[in-house]
């Protein structure tokens, strides 16, 4: 769900549905089943029947270290108070703002010539490298939980192995973690 059209644009050109944050947005999460709901810079407050539409959750990015500077405009007050430091969090989405249990945050020093801006910057470069951290652990909490599940429905020619789904889902995992 986004009004940013370049946004809406990369959705559109890759088939991925993007719904307008004018429209009924729970009705718009309720066409399909999905897994998980990512929240990033998503100004509104989405309500709890919303949240509770993923079948396995919804995370929030945050430009703060949580529960630091919940709300809007983080890292102005951040600067604002005379930090020394800052960073992000990715937490779980409740029906209270900013206070899901954190499962991710990345601390980074604050410069003297930072802005607002620029440390907005930092936070969106801080955010996008947990991220991938938060989504190689996931890959890899899956393979684990599927180490022993062979994979069904394969051609199993003479010299073909059984290959397990935890091994599949590691090799997603260390591609994540290996940039590959």
């Amino acid at each position: 769900v986004s009004d940013c059209p370049q946004v809406r644009n990369w959705a559109t050109r890759r088939g991925i549905a993007c719904g307008s944050a004018k429209e009924d947005i729970l009705n718009f999460v309720r066409r399909e089943p999905y897994d998980y709901l990512i929240s990033i810079v998503h100004h509104a407050i989405l309500d709890a029947a919303v949240l509770q539409t993923t079948a396995r959750g919804a995370i929030n990015y945050h430009d703060s270290l949580l529960p630091a500077y919940a709300g809007f405009n983080a890292t102005s007050w951040a600067l604002l108070d005379g930090q020394a430091s800052h960073g992000v969090t990715w937490h779980r989405m409740t029906a209270e703002v900013d206070d899901g249990e954190i499962l991710l945050q990345r601390r980074f020093d604050i410069a003297e010539d930072d802005t607002a801006f620029t440390l907005s910057v930092k936070c969106s470069q801080a955010g996008a490298d947990a991220f991938e951290e938060l989504l190689e652990r996931a890959l890899t909490t899956k393979a684990e939980a599927f180490a022993d599940i062979v994979k069904a429905g394969r051609t199993h020619l003479m010299d073909a192995v059984p290959v397990t789904l935890g091994q599949e889902f590691g090799g997603y995992a260390a591609q994540v973690r290996l940039g590959s």
